[in-house]
């Protein structure tokens, strides 16, 4: 017998501006929300690009027991980073980090 179960969820990456001059900070939430999932989830895993001749910094702040790592150097992982919480399953909606691009 096969079973298949589905779960769902959104990532949700929020910038509190959608316009950016060179030298504007820039300020990303990062959100999971609509969790369909019966342990809960734990890790989020997701990629980031960006222009890097407006931006030349980035810094990851994060929220809620939320640990992120990301891989900054050149190669095909570039830009790829994975969200962490080494606990139970979050369930409910919440925020787990933040990025800042300057």
């Amino acid at each position: 017998m096969l079973k298949v179960q589905a779960s769902t969820f959104e990532f949700g990456a929020i910038a509190e501006k959608e316009e950016v001059n060179a030298g504007d900070i820039v300020t990303i939430q990062m959100q999971i929300n609509k969790i369909d999932v019966r342990e809960g989830i734990n890790v989020v895993e997701a990629d980031l690009e960006y222009d890097e001749t407006v931006f030349e910094k980035i810094a990851f702040k994060n929220f809620n027991g939320w640990t992120t790592t990301y891989h900054a150097e050149a190669g095909d992982k570039k830009g790829k980073f994975v969200v962490t919480k080494l606990v139970e399953g979050v369930t409910k909606a919440e925020t787990i980090g933040q990025i800042q691009l300057k």
